[in-house]
């Protein structure tokens, strides 16, 4: 991977392979429209867990690699089996040495799907340890593991039908506007469930449906909601809303000070 620092750099990390492109394409398309650099890695692929444990490789063939000009990675571990530990947090926070991204996306660490909430902790506690000195990390996709200058501005996608895992609504802090990408996020996720999914009709109607509901809560056609991880040492200023501006709806209507 090449260091672009001049360039912002998104890296955002799921858990299976077409999350990504659910929650928080229309973002990462206007993004790419703004100038960054897109990094997607998925923690789990189709085969079996590595002998060798965690290692990313990376995906030359991608549907995401074209119109994002994303660099695309996959943990070689089995599908389903994401689990919070030591080697897989080394893997990630190496992963954010060579990419040196301004901004990361997740989902939220109240997720549905326990292997999707193990993926938030996973890339929080990553992007904790990678600015120190003292956390040793193997070096991945041709970069080094420098330890980063500090730590990033962190955003959780909306989770799966918009509740968590105690089937609450989950009320975003912000809501993007993806209206003018809409139709490319139409027709990348078409592509994507067609090769995939048998059901794919029904869960692209799902995905629409859920876009349609953020938009109209904050005054789009069709919006992705994110809420942002302002802890310490976590930055506490909106990144999102500064780089998009104008396609950012702040604090819609209902909605809580923190997330869920």
């Amino acid at each position: 991977m090449t260091r672009l620092l001049e360039q912002p750099v998104a890296l955002v990390v799921g858990a299976h392979p077409d999350d990504i492109e659910v929650l928080c394409l229309g973002t990462l398309l206007r993004l790419r429209q703004a100038g960054w650099r897109i990094v997607i890695a998925t923690l789990a692929g189709t085969g079996r867990p590595s002998t060798a444990g965690p290692r990313l490789r990376e995906l030359t063939s991608h549907n995401l690699a074209g119109p994002l000009s994303a660099e695309v990675y996959r943990l070689e571990a089995a599908e389903y089996c994401v689990v919070y530990g030591e080697e897989v947090c080394r893997c990630v926070a190496a992963l954010i040495r060579a990419a040196r991204p301004a901004l990361l996306l997740t989902y939220g660490p109240y997720d549905p799907r326990p292997d999707c909430e193990h993926t938030s902790r996973i890339l929080r506690q990553a992007a904790l340890v990678a600015p120190r000195a003292c956390y040793q990390t193997h070096t991945v996709a041709g970069g080094g593991a420098e330890p980063t200058a500090r730590v990033p501005h962190l955003y959780y996608c909306d989770p799966v039908e918009l509740v968590d895992a105690f089937g609450q609504q989950v009320e975003p802090s912000l809501v993007v506007d993806i209206s003018p990408v809409l139709e490319m996020k139409r027709q990348l996720i078409e592509q994507l469930l067609a090769r995939e999914d048998h059901a794919a009709s029904a869960r692209l109607r799902q995905w629409q449906t859920w876009a349609r509901r953020r938009g109209e809560q904050a005054g789009f056609a069709s919006g992705e909601g994110f809420w942002q991880h302002v802890a310490a040492p976590f930055p506490r200023d909106d990144l999102l809303r500064e780089v998009l501006g104008t396609a950012v709806n702040l604090r819609p209507t209902g909605t809580s000070e923190n997330g869920p």
